[in-house]
């Protein structure tokens, strides 16, 4: 401290340099001891060295010069051979108030400067700008609060809020550990694992740059905002907090603390003011000067602190402790005194306890020397607790059993007997009910044999109704269609992707209704559909409507079907054989005929029950309108299709095909079209 030659007691930057001289980094300037601890030198403002007396960082690079983080002052460059400190103004000028908030070296010849916008490698005498990492580049955050170097040489990089970024090769990462945290310093344990401390949330060790563990005042530190990290040349990781210092012992897992009554004199650590010495100790800096810790051989062999039951109240009032205790069950409010006996350090003991018969787990570690439980139900209990002290080893519980007695209305004997009347007056109540039921049973037997009656002919009544119903359904819906509507109330539309769409249309049908009565074309109209809905049924394609003398279905709903074309294309020219016989039995008794044009067309389809009332099964798409061009483009007598019905149907055995070329439609431009009839009996 300062009656050692600092000249200001908060140590904001610690080095040992290669002569094993000692600089310490003040808001005062930088005060040099020499190895054998006098000042040997000092660096100011006031000796016109430095730009700014508020040091925050000092590194000594590979070339034996001695790097100066500034807080407004930028960063200088002091050559300890001449005792020239040059400000590196071309650097400098790039920070956010020519703040320097971290330091780091990197490959030899190279520096990393860590500021309030962002982080800059720079290459000291190269004559390059140097290289400015942000967010725009992928930092996590501007504002820099620590950098490290790890031993394959990529830059961790920790920032307020953004938590981790690492540079590797040029590239930035920013680690995605699922919370938002600040990330405030680093080291690198004996394992290759990276200790990340942070404000607020403790330590975290990372491996592999995944978190794979995490410290915190329940573990044993004395606070949860890390200030500073260092590891040791015996593998123990040194923590530097605002409460004091710990140390975790990697071979036993355990954390010692460090108070003032342990001798640590520093009271908060300050921001990464931590450094390494060649004899394997670590300089720590401080708000109360600076401190230098190690780790000699057998200091982790420490004695664990003992605890015992002090004594314990209850209703507010002492009671005394006894092997077997038992209380009354007014007697709910306990409160546990406990204490121990810690050597090393007793401002450094913690406690941990539960009361098993309430608790299934240790309650969080505490301070304090009492448990307060201010209203127990019955039940036997056994309170436990153990202390810790700064060796962060656990003592062995002390122990205290009682039992709070349920009241004189929750014993045994007054369950037993509740139960015993209880049980009388069950069954004499069970035995009054059974006579009543059976007289009222008798006249419900009645009733129900004339209320079943009844039933059953509603019943009969209702499914005839229903068989009715789905009947009609079925004359005007397919089968799925109607199954889902009785069961939905509502049938979905839903796309096909191949179906075949037939359109028919009889020729001069106008000009053969003013030969006829009214009666007799729609008895020859009823002649012709029967048959061919006939056909459709024996083929397997769905009737979709007829629109006056025009007549519409489709193969291949609603259940596909892969040889709706083949069948389609086959009812087709069954379709036609009949008007053929049709118009010859007709000629022959001298009575006008129908000639019919019938067209196919293959494609997607949607289909669904359109309306509410008089409601109907139909389908929409290009598909349909392109089938009726195949139709109003055919000839009498023909089966026309489209080319992608030719396509599917062109090596279907027994067809033949005579090509049409392309044939102008209306609406459709010209489309390929084809002639197909039949060779011989198709199966």
């Amino acid at each position: 401290g300062e009656p050692d030659g600092l000249a200001d007691p908060r140590v904001w930057a610690v080095l040992e340099d290669r002569q094993g001289s000692t600089w310490f980094g003040t808001d005062n300037g930088i005060v040099v001891l020499g190895r054998k601890g006098s000042v040997d030198r000092t660096i100011t403002v006031q000796d016109g060295q430095l730009t700014s007396n508020f040091i925050r960082s000092l590194k000594e690079d590979q070339n034996g010069r001695i790097w100066i983080g500034t807080d407004n002052g930028g960063l200088l460059q002091y050559d300890p051979r001449s005792g020239r400190a040059v400000p590196q103004t071309e650097l400098s000028f790039t920070l956010a108030e020519q703040k320097v908030t971290a330091l780091e070296l990197g490959q030899p010849g190279e520096l990393w400067v860590g500021g309030l916008n962002g982080v800059r490698r720079y290459i000291p005498g190269s004559g390059t700008v140097p290289t400015i990492y942000t967010v725009n580049e992928g930092l996590a955050s501007d504002h820099v609060k620590g950098l490290f170097r790890d031993r394959d040489g990529a830059i961790w990089v920790g920032s307020t809020v953004g938590g981790i970024s690492v540079i590797d090769n040029g590239v930035v990462h920013a680690l995605d550990l699922g919370r938002a945290f600040t990330a405030t310093c680093f080291t690198q344990d004996e394992a290759g694992r990276i200790w990340v401390g942070t404000e607020g949330q403790g330590i975290l060790v990372l491996e592999g740059r995944k978190e794979v563990q995490r410290f915190t005042d329940q573990e044993g530190l004395l606070s949860n905002t890390i200030k500073a990290l260092a590891t040791d040349a015996q593998g123990h990781v040194w923590i530097g907090t605002n409460k004091g210092l710990n140390k975790w012992r990697p071979k036993k897992g355990g954390f010692i603390a460090f108070t003032e009554r342990a001798g640590f004199t520093g009271i908060e650590v300050l921001p990464n003011a931590v450094a390494a010495t060649g004899r394997g100790e670590v300089w720590f800096g401080t708000v109360n000067g600076a401190t230098r810790v190690g780790s000699e051989a057998g200091s982790d062999e420490q004695i664990a602190p003992l605890v015992a039951i002090r004594g314990w109240k209850v209703n507010l009032e002492d009671h005394p402790v006894k092997e077997r205790n038992k209380l009354d069950h007014t007697e709910r409010n306990v409160r546990i005194a406990y204490g121990s006996v810690s050597l090393s350090d007793p401002d450094a003991v913690r406690y941990a306890y539960m009361l098993e018969g309430l608790d299934t787990d240790w309650q969080p570690i505490t301070t304090t020397t009492d448990a307060y439980y201010p209203a127990l139900p019955p039940n036997e209990y056994e309170f436990k607790v153990k202390a810790m002290d700064r060796t962060g080893d656990w003592s062995e519980p002390a122990a205290l059993r009682f039992t709070v007695l349920p009241p004189w209305w929750q014993s045994w004997w007054f369950y037993t007997a509740s139960a015993v009347f209880i049980g009388i007056v069950f069954f004499s109540y069970v035995k009054v009910r059974e006579r009543q039921l059976r007289m009222r049973n008798m006249v419900l037997e009645r009733k129900v044999e004339e209320r079943t009656a009844e039933v059953v002919a509603q019943s009969r009544e209702i499914e005839q109704q229903k068989g009715q119903i789905e009947g009609l359904l079925l004359n005007i819906l397919p089968k799925p269609i109607s199954d889902e509507l009785q069961e939905k109330g509502s049938a979905t539309a839903r796309r096909h992707d191949h179906v075949s769409v037939m359109f028919t249309d009889f020729k001069g049908f106008t000009q053969l209704s003013e030969q006829v009565t009214p009666a007799e074309l729609v008895e020859e109209l009823n002649t012709c559909f029967k048959e061919f809905d006939h056909l459709m049924e024996k083929y397997g394609i769905e009737k979709i409507k007829t629109i006056g003398d025009a007549y519409m279905a489709a193969g291949g709903l609603p259940v596909p079907d892969e040889h709706a074309a083949k069948n389609t294309v086959m009812a087709g020219l069954a379709m036609q054989a009949f008007m053929k016989e049709r118009k010859a039995e007709r000629e022959a008794q001298d009575l006008p005929a129908f000639e019919m044009r019938l067209g196919i067309h293959t494609g997607p389809v949607v289909a669904g029950i359109v309306g509410v009332k008089k409601f109907q099964y139909d389908i929409w798409g290009d598909t349909v309108n392109t089938a009726s061009r195949m139709e109003s483009s055919g000839e009498v007598g023909q089966v026309n299709i489209s080319e992608a019905t030719y396509e599917l149907v062109r090596n279907v055995p027994g067809f033949t095909f005579t090509p049409r070329g392309k044939v102008q439609a209306k609406g459709k431009g010209e489309l390929e079209m084809f002639f197909v009839g039949r060779s011989s009996e198709v199966a």
